[in-house]
């Protein structure tokens, strides 16, 4: 196979992929060499030791995922995916859910507060001049 194509299969930039390759290299477990008929072009071919590297890998991580959560119940499955999709979809919102509170109502009159993710920021809107601050 040459660089050009493993770059393409990967997704990775041609940059990017040398660096991978000079590290495989330098490791043992690939050899580079110029195409016959066209120079321009290099081949990457696996050595005995980069097959044997290969095989004592493990399985990438989202083929453990996939098996493991195969065997998760029915309900337990549909459970993450609909915590996953909460989570999807509070990240995709442009503007913070208002959470009203008494003391705030109090404090600010008509001000609304938004708690963030653990209530790490607060945003406080005042309503007579549309002032925000956090």
């Amino acid at each position: 196979m040459t660089a050009g194509e493993l770059a393409r299969r990967a997704t990775f930039g041609q940059a990017t992929l040398t660096g991978i390759l000079d590290r495989l290299e330098a490791r043992g477990w690939i050899v580079r060499s110029r195409c016959d008929r066209d120079k321009r072009r290099v081949l990457v071919r696996l050595t005995v030791s980069g097959h044997e590297a290969l095989n004592r890998a493990p399985a990438p991580l989202q083929d453990r995922f996939v098996s493991a959560f195969g065997q998760l119940p029915d309900w337990e499955q549909s459970q993450i995916l609909a915590s996953l999709q909460k989570v999807a979809a509070l990240m995709e919102k442009t503007e913070p859910e208002t959470r009203r509170t008494r003391s705030q109502d109090e404090r600010y009159g008509d001000t609304q507060t938004t708690g963030g993710v653990h209530g790490h920021y607060q945003l406080n809107i005042c309503p007579e001049n549309k002032e925000v601050s956090q």
